[in-house]
């Protein structure tokens, strides 16, 4: 609206955790079934923490300051 533009980057951080959990051992009988009947090899469950710092990392003079923390959960399915 005032004429400027909305364009460019700003250099910063970003940070990913997680944990996936492999489900075959607890029934095995079902996903050798779940192999067989849908190609499915293995199955998890995950979680992933992740935080994007992007504050142009003290090397910008004028950066956009934009960044933020979020959870991630799911089922994978590895085929």
């Amino acid at each position: 609206m005032n004429g400027e533009l909305g364009e460019g980057e700003s250099l910063g951080t970003h940070l990913a955790l997680g944990l996936a959990i492999n489900l075959n051992p607890l029934d095995p009988y079902a996903a050798t079934a779940f192999d067989d009947a849908m190609g499915v090899n293995n199955t998890y469950v995950f979680a992933e923490w992740t935080r994007e710092d992007l504050d142009g990392l003290g090397l910008q003079s004028d950066p956009l300051r934009v960044g933020g923390t979020a959870w991630n959960f799911g089922l994978a399915f590895e085929f």
